[in-house]
């Protein structure tokens, strides 16, 4: 199963928590936060293992926030407008060579500055455009806890001590649950200080995991939570399309109020899943910065590959396999690479040296022009596959590699990509093929009314 890890994943959690009434508390249902919780354990991802009170004396809990309050510094809390944007980071460049906010651009120039404020959700980036900095926003945590606090901190402890009493869960799985809570409560205590003195009617964000203690925050404050598509869903997601175990509970499970689509096609795959409701899943079109500037190009002899956060360990080797084995044989091809914006660790694909064939693209190319002029693509599961429909591109979606070969083999079902073998020639199989796809961009990124945006938040807010 090390290949089919979302598969995995996805059951081990489901079975633990089978019976979503574990995790429902007095005021919200905390299956997520106990998923995550999961994930990481069976992930033995040893660094979100953090020391905590979680579960024992609520009186020494609340004596440690109220010495916070008095000992650390403490900051005013910000004004904040009418909407938020909670900013991801993620960036593109403009036809000025100037960086702007890839999902929240668009939406910003539709209000007036004086109606919204930006939170920095990052520690470093390249907008330089935000009201409170990532920073600012972990300082207060330096606070006492107001009561509606405490109730949620009493309700967490509540919750964890029926987990454990249960007993179908390992010591070690009891300490990340913990953790888990743990980090839950204090991004809980940061936006519930944040947003108790302003009238905010929406927060946006451009996803609701990992966003619970936030989603709770609105939620008590009476303020809708939009969450904006960011990138692909499917059906093996850990954080979307859950199965029909949470209907039911799926209202209190700190989801998002609306959801923002690109297309009809995500919003009929998300209604696959037990928590959304149809009228909460809204199509707005793409509303994600594209620069437009030189976006079509006369197609050449180019194999794409959109690499992956992350997962260079996968994509580096391949890159070589194709430099040595394949381009040899087409010598009037060449391998182009788009690194994902947030890639951790980019030398391992400069490691490649200066090969004549290759060429490394980073945050300041353009995706488009690049799927405009390429015959090939080639990926894993990325949402460039998507990009691609309406430019001619044949998508080939590596089959039986990498510990996500499960999402990958939903590139193929989904037919926005055919199969291909590592080791298998793909220039050989376009010349065989062509361009084949069984989707139509209009179906997964709908036209973009900016007037009908607008009126559809102003509709909810």
């Amino acid at each position: 199963m090390a290949n089919e890890l979302f598969t995995t994943l996805n059951s081990f959690v489901e079975g633990k928590l089978n019976n979503p009434e574990l995790t429902q508390g007095s005021e919200f249902n905390y299956y997520k936060v106990v998923q995550h919780a999961l994930v990481y354990s069976h992930s033995e991802a040893t660094n979100k293992l953090i020391s905590n009170r979680i579960g024992k004396s609520m009186f020494e809990q609340r004596v440690l926030y109220a010495l916070k309050g008095i000992i650390r510094k403490k900051i005013p809390t910000p004004k904040l407008k009418s909407y938020v944007i909670i900013e991801g980071g993620r960036a593109s460049v403009d036809e000025e060579g100037k960086y702007v906010s890839v999902f929240f651009h668009h939406l910003k120039s539709l209000f007036d500055k004086s109606e919204y404020s930006i939170v920095e959700n990052r520690e470093q980036s390249e907008l330089e455009e935000y009201d409170v900095h990532l920073s600012e926003l972990q300082q207060l945590s330096n606070r006492a806890l107001a009561q509606q606090e405490v109730a949620i901190l009493r309700d967490i402890n509540n919750v964890y001590r029926k987990i454990a009493a249960s007993k179908r869960f390992s010591e070690s799985e009891l300490h990340y649950i913990s953790s888990a809570f743990h980090i839950f409560f204090e991004d809980y205590h940061r936006y519930y200080q944040l947003l108790s003195s302003s009238h905010v009617k929406i927060v946006f964000s451009e996803s609701h995991y990992h966003k619970e203690g936030l989603i709770a925050a609105t939620k008590q404050r009476g303020i809708k939570f939009v969450e904006l598509q960011h990138g692909l869903i499917s059906r093996k997601d850990l954080y979307y399309v859950y199965g029909q175990h949470l209907s039911g509970w799926a209202e209190k499970a700190l989801f998002p109020d609306k959801v923002f689509v690109f297309g009809a096609y995500w919003k009929s795959m998300l209604l696959d899943g037990s928590e959304h409701k149809a009228e909460d899943v809204i199509i707005t079109g793409d509303y994600s910065y594209s620069q437009t500037k030189e976006i079509f190009g006369d197609k050449q002899n180019i194999v794409f590959i959109g690499a992956q956060k992350n997962m260079g360990e996968y994509y580096v080797p391949y890159m070589q396999f194709l430099l040595d084995n394949i381009l040899p044989q087409h010598p009037e091809w060449e391998v182009w690479v788009k690194l994902h914006p947030f890639e951790k660790n980019p030398a391992q694909y400069h490691q490649l040296g200066q090969h004549p064939k290759l060429k490394i693209f980073g945050n300041e190319s353009s995706l488009h022009h690049i799927l405009s002029v390429c015959k090939i693509q080639i990926s894993i599961y990325s949402t460039t596959f998507y990009d691609a429909l309406g430019y001619d591109v044949l998508n080939l979606s590596l089959q039986s590699y990498s510990q996500s070969a499960d999402y990958a083999a939903d590139m193929v079902s989904e037919g926005i990509a055919l199969a291909l073998k590592v080791d298998e020639d793909p220039i050989e199989k376009y010349t065989q093929v062509g361009i084949q796809s069984m989707l139509h961009r209009e179906d997964v990124y709908a036209p973009f009314d900016p007037a009908k945006f607008k009126k559809t938040i102003l509709g909810f807010s």
